[in-house]
Formats: C-alpha cells, sequence, structure tokens
C-alpha cells in the first residue's frame, strides 16, 4: 500500500464519520404547492406530508417528494382482434394525477410501469369487446371508445392512488391493410 493509497483511505473514512455525525443534525424540507410527500420513519407505516416546511432526522427519517401536478403517459400499440374479427393496431394517452401519495409511492414498487400494464390490459378488453367501426370513431375524449376507456382506466388505476384525467386512443391501424401495404413493396431475391 503507498502513502497515496493510505491517505485516501484515511480521507475516504474520515468523510464517512462527518457524514455519519452530520445525520443527527436535522435538516429541512420544503415540500411545494405542486407537491405531496411521503415521510417514511423508523419502519413505521409512512405518512402524507402536505405542502410547507418540514424538520426531519436524516439518521431515521427520509422524506419523499411526488408532483402532484397533471402527469401522462402512453399505452403502447398493441395489436388485438376487435369482436368482429378485424385485427387492429390500438394505442391511448392517460392523463391522471396523483391524489393518494401513500398508495403511489409505498404500496408499489415501479408505479408508472405497473400502471402502464394495468392501462395495456384494460386497453385490450374494451378493444376486444367492440366492433372495429366503433373502435375508429375519433380520438378525442367526448367519443364513446374515449369515455369508454376514460371510465375503465379511472376504475383499474385507482388502486394505485391516482386519478384518471382523461383517456384518449391515440392510434388505431388495421393490422391486415398494413400488411397488404408494406407487403407489396418488399423485393423478392
Amino acid at each position: 500500500m503507498t502513502l497515496g493509497d493510505l491517505i485516501a483511505a484515511l480521507l475516504g473514512w474520515l468523510g464517512d464519520f462527518i457524514q455519519f455525525v452530520f445525520s443527527f443534525v436535522p435538516r429541512i424540507k420544503i415540500v411545494r404547492c405542486n407537491q405531496l410527500g411521503v415521510r417514511l420513519v423508523r419502519g413505521e407505516a409512512a405518512s402524507k406530508v402536505e405542502p410547507g416546511v418540514w424538520w426531519y432526522w436524516p439518521w431515521c427519517t427520509e422524506i419523499v417528494e411526488l408532483c402532484v401536478a397533471r402527469q401522462s403517459f402512453l399505452v403502447p400499440p398493441i395489436a388485438v382482434e376487435s369482436a368482429d374479427g378485424e385485427k387492429l393496431s390500438i394505442a391511448c394517452a392517460v392523463v391522471y394525477q396523483i391524489v393518494d401519495p401513500i398508495r403511489y409511492w409505498v404500496e408499489n414498487f415501479d408505479a408508472d410501469s405497473n400502471m402502464a400494464e394495468v392501462a395495456m390490459a384494460g386497453l385490450r378488453e374494451i378493444a376486444q369487446a367492440h366492433k372495429s367501426p366503433e373502435l375508429s370513431g375519433g380520438t378525442q375524449e367526448d367519443t364513446r371508445l374515449g369515455a369508454k376507456l376514460a371510465r375503465r382506466m379511472g376504475k383499474d388505476l385507482e388502486p394505485f392512488g391516482v386519478e384518471v384525467i382523461a383517456c384518449r386512443p391515440t392510434d388505431q391501424v388495421r393490422l391486415d391493410a398494413a400488411v397488404r401495404l408494406f407487403g407489396t413493396n418488399q423485393h423478392t431475391q
């Protein structure tokens, strides 16, 4: 071990010691007006943190801030067969806001990917239960499809502590037409 390695190890140990000592000094956390927080204390039940100024002890408490403003995610296109046997690819956009930070942060490991998976299953079930003309009615929320999607996503995503504001279909492609269109452009060797 060289002198440089010894000094680096000593400074590393000193830095860890200083960090340990300062973990006993109270800290301040500011939760902004468009945020809610979750306070996790020594393995106890989590508690909700409202906007404001909060003091906490870093050695035994963690405060996680979550944005409760309007957010969205896209459900990727999925291939389905409609009730009349038409093969389609359909996708949607879900707009939501967090209303219960405990359910969103504590009761889910990765709420965003879990919500996308649940939304994909709901989209598939709705698409399979309808005929293709009903599915191609438009991409607005005020269409019958948009209203059904918004109600379904609201019910399905409620266990994640979110409120669905809107759900809009984004893509609807008839797969057999796409195969015919792109299949003619292929070159044979």
